[in-house]
């Protein structure tokens, strides 16, 4: 296990980093303070790591509240473009509903460019309950547009529904096998070659860890009594365990003209237990032979990527040993029973999976090229309301806390990159930022194909998290990729080729 302890470089610090700088010059120095710099004398070490402590909580959850913040005032300014409009006119007079069908296919991007895709998932109503007011209708340039309408004791200027662009969404009644029509031209990519990531982003509750990684064999909670039936854990099995069938199909089709192909898999935890360090934990190691992990620049790959060094990676020879690696991992990942999930995960995962391929025709020289493709699953953890969270008493009131801190601060850090690659600011991104932005670099403005699943949930008093989730996943959109093939010698290969 590893930690990474990550703080903006000074051209990236946001307006509230500076305001907690000058509140702290602002602050008359601790009893004591003087006295001690007379004697020179240096203060109590704990007391000393007690206040950095506090003041990394401090910076962490003043960032989780400024994202609120944030979303709230984009909300009031947001106005929609005319020339958007324009070219998204609704080609139907009656919008479908939230439980009509799913629309439109991701994923069907030209070679070279390849803006991130989105898909919108909506789970189905998990108890009784008022619903939001959600419409989906196509577009004439082949979008979906999502028309939510606010809660009614919201602002006054949001009375008006608010519309959100999209790909593709799929409804309640949508299944496991709708999602993967989506996903798979992702993984047929990474095939050929090309790095490949789909996340999984939304509130906590929404159905990510279910879209991602089906039901659990194993119940993952005490209050979950008993595992899905194998019927039912077929049909719910997410997008890790499809993408795995579909692998080794097309190896399975491949070897028969006489290519060559090896699969390694590894599975990293990004978990931030007290909302300021974030920890790197490898999900497939032992704690005998448990590694310090630490992210650095891919040598292999170039300088817009990064890799975990000291992660385990396993070779896969099967979808069913996939499945087995995946369940491990699940087994170790940290989760807590919230108010809205007896099973909440809360950290970020990503299962990773490379395949390394020779054709043919290279397969006799004596120095064979090797197509390299990487597929990133990212399920993140559930964004959270801090307000929300404070105002409901539960057990481990004071980890959650922290944990909400950790997982909004990563969020915001994504956020931040996103906004900075819309703007066009190239060279100060804010990848370095985060463990997680940084693994995802080649991902986000890079060279891979790359699709957002946004989940949300039909619940009305969740209207203002599925806003922010949906113009989250707009602005994802405008994240522009381009595709690029990765070619390396057999002496960087993972070793042995399967036939």
């Amino acid at each position: 296990m590893g930690s990474i302890d990550v703080a903006g470089d000074g051209e990236e610090d946001s307006h509230w980093l500076r305001g907690l700088r000058s509140r702290r010059l602002s602050q008359p120095d601790s009893p004591g303070s003087a006295e001690a710099e007379e004697e020179g004398s240096s203060p109590d070490l704990e007391a000393l790591r007690a206040r950095q402590q506090r003041l990394r909580e401090l910076k962490a959850g003043l960032a989780a509240a400024h994202l609120e913040d944030e979303e709230e005032e984009e909300e009031l300014e947001e106005e929609d473009d005319p020339e958007e409009e324009e070219e998204d006119e609704v080609t139907s007079d009656s919008p479908e509903s939230l439980s009509g069908p799913s629309q439109a296919s991701v994923g069907q991007v030209n070679s070279g460019s390849a803006p991130v895709g989105v898909l919108v998932r909506c789970r189905p109503l998990l108890k009784e309950g008022s619903r939001i007011k959600l419409s989906a209708s196509s577009a004439k340039s082949g979008k979906v547009m999502l028309r939510l309408q606010p809660e009614e004791q919201s602002r006054s200027r949001q009375s008006e529904p608010k519309v959100f662009r999209c790909n593709g969404f799929i409804s309640e009644e949508g299944t496991q096998a709708d999602v993967f029509e989506h996903v798979a031209p992702v993984v047929d990519r990474v095939m050929e070659g090309y790095n490949g990531v789909v996340f999984c982003y939304g509130i906590t509750g929404s159905g990510k860890t279910h879209t991602m990684s089906g039901p659990p064999k194993e119940p993952l909670a005490k209050q979950v009594k008993d595992p899905a039936p194998p019927e039912v854990i077929a049909a719910q099995q997410g997008i890790v365990q499809r993408a795995a069938k579909r692998i080794f199909e097309f190896i399975r089709d491949r070897s028969a003209r006489g290519e060559m192909f090896t699969v390694e898999a590894s599975f990293l935890e990004i978990y931030s237990p007290d909302g300021a360090r974030e920890n790197l934990i490898d999900l497939l190691a032992n704690k005998a032979d448990e590694a310090k992990l630490e992210v650095k620049q891919d040598a292999l790959v170039g300088h817009k990527a990064f890799m975990c060094e000291g992660l385990k990676s396993v070779p896969i020879r099967s979808p069913d040993e996939m499945r087995q690696v995946l369940e491990g991992g699940r087994r170790r990942c940290t989760y807590m029973e919230t108010s809205r999930n007896c099973v909440s995960s809360r950290s970020h995962c990503l299962f990773t999976v490379v395949i390394e391929s020779t054709s043919s025709s290279s397969i006799r020289d004596t120095d064979p090229d090797v197509r390299r493709g990487k597929l990133v699953l990212v399920d993140l953890a559930g964004s959270e309301s801090l307000k929300k969270v404070m105002a409901v008493q539960e057990a481990n009131e004071e980890l959650r806390r922290k944990q909400a801190i950790g997982i909004n601060k990563v969020l915001t850090h994504l956020g931040a990159v996103v906004n900075n690659l819309n703007a066009g600011y190239e060279n100060s991104t804010g990848f370095r930022n985060s463990a997680l932005t940084m693994l995802l670099r080649d991902c986000l403005g890079g060279g891979a194909r790359a699709l957002l699943v946004a989940n949300i949930g039909p619940e009305a008093d969740w209207s203002s998290e599925t806003a922010m989730t949906l113009r989250f996943a707009q602005k994802m959109m405008k994240v522009k990729n381009v595709e690029q093939k990765v070619v390396i010698d057999a002496s960087q290969s993972l070793g042995s080729m399967l036939c």
